[in-house]
């Protein structure tokens, strides 16, 4: 899977990489990745991609099939996963101009496995799709989400990366926000992802 290939040129440096933009195919395992999209809704202060309103299993996709797996319980995304290491999922929705709203807002929880020696607190990073393909993310934008500390919202601001004209990705067409676990950490990771709810929105700075 080309994305695999992508995650060991920017894996394999991870702790000591500020950013990663991936040109590369977004090569999907599973048959059904764009069988719907959901829709996203316009509120006075942010887009929002994802909420108890329109929560579809079918608008998610796992990089690889069945990992992580994916489910939707009372109105959350699930994401059960073992000994992640940069792990991935995502959702799609019709493209979008995200420049004005480059940053990513998630509303999350996590559960750690039953394993007595599995970590805690897991990495979670997002970043976008373009309609080309094109992946950008930026590891050093990973948050740690600590287990039992219930639905917390975190930010992944891409303000700075929008604007920069060098950069080979198209912030005007937007069509899917992608999910890493533990990208930078270690491979005893084990539990369960909740996402309640994802928006993008205006820079706060």
């Amino acid at each position: 899977m080309i994305l695999k290939k992508t995650l060991i040129v920017c894996g394999a440096t991870a702790l000591w990489l500020s950013s990663c933009v991936s040109l590369q195919s977004q090569q999907l395992d599973s048959k059904d990745t764009k069988k719907q999209k959901t829709e996203p809704v316009l509120t006075s202060n942010a887009l929002v991609i994802f909420d108890k309103t329109n929560a579809k299993k079918e608008n998610w996709y796992a990089c690889a099939d069945g990992k992580p797996a994916i489910t939707i319980e009372e109105g959350c995304l699930k994401a059960s996963f073992v000994q992640a290491m940069g792990d991935c999922f995502g959702i799609f929705f019709d493209p979008i101009d995200v420049s004005t709203k480059p940053v990513i807002k998630v509303k999350v929880k996590y559960k750690a496995g039953t394993s007595a020696n599995t970590d805690k607190q897991v990495e979670l990073l997002a970043g976008f799709t373009d309609t080309s393909k094109n992946k950008t993310y930026f590891p050093l934008k990973n948050v740690l989400v600590k287990e039992n500390s219930g639905f917390i919202e975190y930010l992944f601001d891409y303000n700075i990366e929008s604007k920069n004209k060098n950069e080979n990705f198209d912030y005007s067409k937007v069509n899917s926000i992608l999910f890493f676990i533990n990208i930078t950490g270690t491979t005893n990771i084990s539990g369960e992802i909740s996402i309640e709810e994802i928006a993008l929105i205006k820079p706060t700075k």
